[in-house]
């Protein structure tokens, strides 16, 4: 899945709307706006803060997996908390390399 794509998945599941004509509305941001999930950790742990109950335990699950056993899932990277969120929502397509 493109960081591109990442990006626009996780925006749209914590109610962030996209708009990519020439004017926005008010609770509209274009793509280029988003912020960079994939590289930012502040960005992503704005998203994990909104993760509630049985949802907070399926992302660590799929955190675990995402990491490995080599890696301790506090020193995840954006990139890899961001893989884990979307597939712990089940929006997460194809590799990780694409």
């Amino acid at each position: 899945m493109s960081p591109k794509a990442q990006r626009i998945a996780i925006a749209e599941s914590v109610g962030i709307y996209l708009h990519d004509g020439d004017h926005a509305p008010s609770n509209y941001v274009f793509v280029t706006d988003l912020p960079d999930y994939c590289n930012c950790l502040n960005a992503i742990h704005n998203v994990e803060k909104k993760l509630k109950g049985m949802q907070w335990l399926n992302y660590v699950d799929s955190l675990l997996d995402v990491c490995g056993c080599e890696t301790p899932t506090i020193t995840a990277t954006a990139a890899q908390r961001s893989e884990a969120y979307l597939r712990s929502i089940g929006k997460w397509e194809g590799g990780s390399d694409e």
